[in-house]
């Protein structure tokens, strides 16, 4: 009897869910910068890209629209998005604006 008890918990124990926290998702830097706004049209219809002075370019998620000036130049902190990690547009990461401000 006793052994079909310890069995029966070792079975009960294999089943239950690891009690281990689950590995946290990696922090995303934010970015700060310069660059420029572009309308992205080829495919990708209402997607701003940031191209930065330093090289990358970004996908905006929400622009605000006095911001929608093509070629219009910015500096900018943005951090991306979680849950955009790619998208049809493939053209860079999918960002949040933190800030933004028109150079002059």
């Amino acid at each position: 009897m006793k052994r079909l008890a310890a069995l029966a918990l070792a079975a009960s124990v294999m089943t239950l869910p690891a009690c281990k926290e689950s590995p946290s998702e990696p922090t995303r830097p934010e970015v700060t910068g310069t660059g420029a706004l572009y309308q992205y049209g080829a495919g990708c219809t209402g997607w701003w890209i940031l191209v930065a002075d330093s090289g990358p370019s970004y996908q905006i998620a929400d622009l605000e629209p006095e911001f929608e000036q093509q070629g219009l130049r910015v500096q900018f902190t943005v951090k991306e998005r979680a849950d955009h990690t790619a998208n049809v547009c493939m053209v860079g990461a999918v960002v949040d604006i933190l800030a933004m401000s028109k150079l002059q």
